[in-house]
């Protein structure tokens, strides 16, 4: 295998990890926005447990 053969792999390799935790982020953010929207009361809960931004109520 060859230097840029090796390269591009990697490079490949941590387009489909950036393109996962995308996906992750997404389907998480979709849960806590159902979660929100069927349990108002949880967004305290939720805002507790969650250092990141779960966007405006």
């Amino acid at each position: 295998m060859t230097q840029g053969t090796i390269n591009t792999s990697e490079r490949q390799a941590e387009l489909y990890k950036q393109d996962a935790q995308s996906a992750l982020d997404i389907l998480i953010a979709d849960h806590i926005k159902a979660f929100m929207e069927m349990n108002p009361h949880g967004v305290d809960m939720l805002e507790a447990i969650t250092p990141t931004k779960l966007g405006p109520r």
